[in-house]
């Protein structure tokens, strides 16, 4: 972490399936609102200034499209990358299995080193019914409850493991947070590696 003051630099990228709510999670916590209209599939970037920890810190992020199509497109993304975010939908188990069985081995493969933040998006879904929440579900209920995805946090390595609700405006600053708090203390251990390819609050400024 540089001197107080200084501005600090973070590259942020997100992955995961499509349509689990990736890029209205990033959308709401830039623009502090709710898409309304269908976002870019392709790769997109934002950027915005934020206060953290009494420092200014610029945050570049990094939307990916989840279609395998993309699969050649997306590592473009990567070279830069202080924190990753792994994204599922609380509402879509077939998504969590795929956050530890395809996106965690792809940024392994590409970023060894990176931080990686597991997120849960669309908890306003699986809040809908309250039992899910800590209930061990079966495997025939499509709703992810609290303790799978700390599972899956610990199967991949993950620094921390976050649910957030982009339409109601719920955790996105815990998400946020722990991604700077975890690319922040990867930057202060390590100098910047090459990619392999060619819970504070956060106040928007």
């Amino acid at each position: 972490m540089g001197p107080k003051g200084d501005i600090v630099r973070v590259t942020l990228v997100a992955v995961g399936d499509s349509g689990v709510g990736k890029s209205a999670a990033l959308h709401a916590f830039v623009h502090r609102c709710f898409p309304t209209e269908c976002l870019p599939t392709a790769l997109d970037q934002k950027e915005t200034l934020l206060h953290w920890d009494g420092q200014t810190v610029y945050l570049n992020l990094w939307d990916t499209p989840g279609s395998s199509s993309y699969d050649a497109l997306r590592p473009f993304a990567y070279p830069q990358a202080d924190v990753v975010l792994i994204c599922f939908a609380l509402d879509n188990r077939e998504s969590l299995v795929n956050a530890e069985q395809k996106w965690a081995p792809e940024i392994r493969e590409f970023l060894p080193n990176i931080p990686i933040i597991l997120v849960g998006n669309k908890r306003d879904l699986r809040d809908a019914s309250p039992e899910l929440l800590y209930e061990v579900v079966p495997s025939t209920k499509s709703s992810v409850n609290s303790f799978e995805g700390e599972a899956v946090l610990e199967c991949i390595g993950a620094s921390s493991y976050v649910e957030c609700s982009a339409l109601m405006d719920q955790g996105l600053e815990n998400v946020f947070g722990a991604a700077i708090v975890a690319a922040m203390k990867h930057k202060q251990k390590t100098p910047k590696k090459k990619c392999r390819c060619c819970s504070c609050c956060c106040t928007i400024l």
